[in-house]
C-alpha cells in the first residue's frame, strides 16, 4: 500500500472513530451531564462563594486576587 493510501485509510478510521464517539456521547445522558453542566455549575458556586471581593485576608495580610 502506498503512503497515500495508508493516510486516506487512518483519517477514515478517525473519522469514523469520532463519529462513534459522538454518538455513544449523545447517547449516554451521565456523560453529557458531567462533561457538560457540571463544570458550569461549579463556576457559579465557587464564583458565589469566592467572588465579589479583589483581595483574600490571610494571616499575615492581604492577597490581591486575580479573578
Amino acid at each position: 500500500m502506498s503512503t497515500t493510501a495508508e493516510a486516506t485509510t487512518a483519517v477514515r478510521m478517525s473519522f469514523h472513530q469520532f463519529h462513534f464517539d459522538m454518538r455513544a456521547f449523545m447517547r449516554n445522558r451521565q456523560s453529557q451531564f458531567f462533561t457538560l453542566i457540571l463544570p458550569i455549575l461549579f463556576l457559579v458556586i465557587f464564583a458565589s462563594v469566592f467572588g465579589g471581593s479583589d483581595t483574600v485576608k490571610v494571616a499575615g495580610g492581604r492577597i490581591k486576587t486575580s479573578v
